[in-house]
């Protein structure tokens, strides 16, 4: 009996999982209380994607033989994988009370703790699992994700390295590392982490995606298509690679082919929770005379400005177009499109099965697969989102009582949320030679924590700076038109204010990076959906100098 379970296991290691399964069985029906056969069975279970089974199988292992650290750490992923986290987790506590050096266990039982959202306990227990394996390369890996999810990003690279000192052939801690290398600005270093998974794996598809990627962020526009290409080639279903390469092929103004591949986004990481799922056809361009169109938001506030340019052209058909946005957005958009009707979008997105007498659906960013799908689509309009009137006046009178005869400007530096990658924003300090024009009257756009970065600019300017803490410009849109529409000009770092700009058609000047968001496109002044801005762009990556300087002589111009 031991020698047929010492051949079950020698053949269960070397990966004859079906073999070791039969003598597992052989053995249990001649000793069905064999402990270390059950456990072992139980294994294999797990290693074909039966949990249940597994779970059954070491439970009667554990009922045998209690106190098998081993016994308990496998429990504990037979019932992670069942979803069972708060049981997974007292097993795992269990493996490693009988075993304290069990770093499997522990690193497993931090796992269970991060999809739990324990990110502090997660990381706590993994640390413990490094103190106890040094060399222990998973609980490194793992640590570096938890971390990276908590916004440490310098220590979760130093974990990803740590990870790769214990193995160097470890491609995913590579792929990882060169990710939070490109979120703190350290391009070089990401490409290198990129290539080196490259070389380790050359069919690592996210490997190819991820540095493709990249090259897009740093303008190798060439070699991020031929990436995205490859990455495809080996996995041709991968949604994220698909909505990447989209999104490459919109950036250049390929909006034919560029809409096309939009359409994967919903099968996405970052979109996949917004798809909805309606019982009325996907509407693909039909007269609409006589019938009823619903069209769903997604996305976040700035696409849905940007995409409610197109909702002019519905306006001019003959059907019923009812529209559902983010709440700040209800009124904007219902005084801007009166032939429209709108209601605010369901937080979280549901299944809108309910909705009665739809002919027609459609998500609003597929709008443009229909009516943008070259750039002579594009209207020249003079502004499609239409301010109240009686806000903006109060707005005209409240400035002129500040700037007088001076020209009303109003600056956005950054989202006032917070950055992930600083390189890519303008300190308001850079904006020295813009903020000391005096004929100027400079209105904050930012709020959150720009208070503090305003007392400082503005003291060692030695300027004012004009800020409305009563206008919310993430919340009180309408209030945030009314504003922007009552400035003479807008300069912005960031998509947040330019697109509210210019689908007000209020005269705005953007500050671009070398590669923005695809909507800005690539090597143009101008932009085909908003006649109404001016774009400023890096010509080399991060630096704002030149840039800013360029703004200010304009400024200089048109104030004079």
């Amino acid at each position: 009996m031991q020698d047929k379970l010492e051949r079950a296991k020698a053949l269960h290691q070397q990966g004859q999982v079906r073999e070791a399964t039969r003598l597992y069985q052989e053995i249990l029906k001649d000793d069905p209380s064999c402990a270390d056969a059950l456990h072992h069975l139980g294994v294999a279970a797990l290693q074909v994607g039966q949990a249940g089974q597994a779970a059954r199988l070491i439970r009667q292992a554990l009922d045998l033989q209690p106190e098998e650290a081993g016994y308990w750490g496998h429990f504990g992923i037979a019932l992670t994988q069942l979803n069972e986290l708060d049981s997974a987790i007292a097993a795992y506590k269990k493996a490693i009370e009988l075993n304290p050096r069990n770093a499997e266990a522990l690193s497993n039982l931090g796992n269970t703790l991060q999809r739990q959202g324990r990110l502090d306990q997660a990381i706590a227990v993994y640390r413990l699992a490094m103190r106890v394996a040094p060399r222990y390369a998973q609980a490194a890996y793992n640590l570096g994700i938890a971390l990276k999810a908590k916004g440490e990003l310098s220590e979760a690279a130093q974990a990803y390295r740590t990870a790769i000192a214990a193995k160097p052939d470890y491609d995913r801690a590579l792929i990882n590392l060169g990710n939070v290398l490109q979120e703190l600005g350290e391009y070089e270093e990401a490409l290198k982490s990129f290539h080196s998974a490259l070389e380790i794996n050359p069919q690592l598809p996210k490997g190819y995606a991820n540095l493709a990627s990249l090259q897009l962020e740093m303008g190798d526009i060439e070699a991020a298509m031929t990436g995205y290409q490859r990455a495809l080639s080996l996995q041709p279903n991968d949604a994220d690679t698909q909505y990447n390469r989209a999104q490459a092929l919109l950036l250049q103004g390929a909006f034919d082919e560029g809409w096309d591949a939009h359409e994967c986004r919903f099968r996405s990481s970052l979109l996949a929770e917004q798809a909805r799922e309606l019982t009325a056809p996907t509407w693909t361009g039909e007269a609409l005379a006589g019938r009823n169109l619903f069209v769903w938001s997604e996305q976040g506030i700035d696409d849905q400005i940007l995409f409610a340019g197109l909702l002019a052209d519905l306006e001019r058909k003959d059907g019923s177009v009812s529209v559902d946005c983010d709440e700040p957005l209800v009124s904007l958009f219902r005084r801007s499109f009166p032939g429209l009707s709108f209601e605010p979008a369901p937080k979280p997105t549901t299944e809108r099965s309910t909705a009665s007498g739809l002919d027609f659906q459609i998500a609003l960013g597929s709008l443009g697969r229909l009516l943008r799908r070259s750039e002579t689509d594009f209207p020249r309009h003079a502004g499609y989102l239409k301010p109240d009137p009686a806000k903006v006046q109060a707005f005209i009178e409240r400035l002129h009582d500040k700037a007088g005869e001076r020209t009303a400007v109003g600056i956005s530096w950054s989202n006032g949320v917070g950055r992930t990658r600083p390189a890519r924003d303008a300190a308001l300090q850079q904006w020295a030679p813009i903020l000391l024009q005096e004929s100027c009257c400079f209105v904050s756009l930012v709020q959150g924590a720009a208070a503090e970065e305003i007392a400082g600019a503005t003291q060692a300017m030695g300027i004012e700076i004009l800020t409305l803490p009563d206008v919310d410009p993430h919340r009180d849109l309408d209030s945030l038109a009314a504003l922007l529409a009552s400035l003479d000009l807008t300069i912005t770092l960031g998509d947040g204010m330019a697109h509210m700009a210019g689908a007000l058609g209020q005269q705005a000047w953007v500050l671009l990076p070398l590669v923005p968001s695809w909507h800005w496109m690539l090597g143009r002044e101008d932009s085909p959906w908003y006649p109404s801005l001016r774009l400023f762009r890096q010509e080399r990556r991060d630096d704002w100098a030149p840039v800013i300087e360029r703004v200010a002589d304009e400024l200089k111009r048109f104030t004079s």
